[in-house]
């Protein structure tokens, strides 16, 4: 049951740091994916039934804390958990923009 758990942990993280890393940087890109998903102040939270599918929060068995703590840069923790609170699986993901003509010169544009 662990490895099994352990399997999901990884794909679900996996699967939410590649759609954060997609986008634009704000973390609201995960609810388009995420149906169930919560959102509190900087944080989203997914819960999972006991066959690892989205559920609400009383079916919950597992769940996923989606953190962008630090709003400095385009950065997210992603965990996953036991309801019991023990973590599973954690990872952080990133979001880099491209660099834009005007933001390599400083916001000046030269003619």
């Amino acid at each position: 049951e662990e490895t099994t758990t352990l399997h999901h942990a990884v794909t679900f993280c996996s699967n939410i740091a590649s759609i954060y890393e997609s986008g634009n940087g704000d973390i609201d890109i995960i609810y388009d994916a995420h149906p169930y998903a919560i959102h509190v102040d900087e944080q989203i939270l997914i819960y999972l039934d006991k066959d690892y599918n989205e559920c609400d929060h009383e079916h919950g068995i597992y769940y996923i804390l989606i953190d962008k703590a630090d709003t400095t840069i385009n950065k997210i923790d992603i965990r996953f958990y036991k309801t019991e609170g023990d973590v599973c699986y954690s990872l952080q993901a990133y979001n880099y923009q491209p660099l834009t003509p005007s933001s390599m010169t400083g916001g000046v544009v030269y003619e």
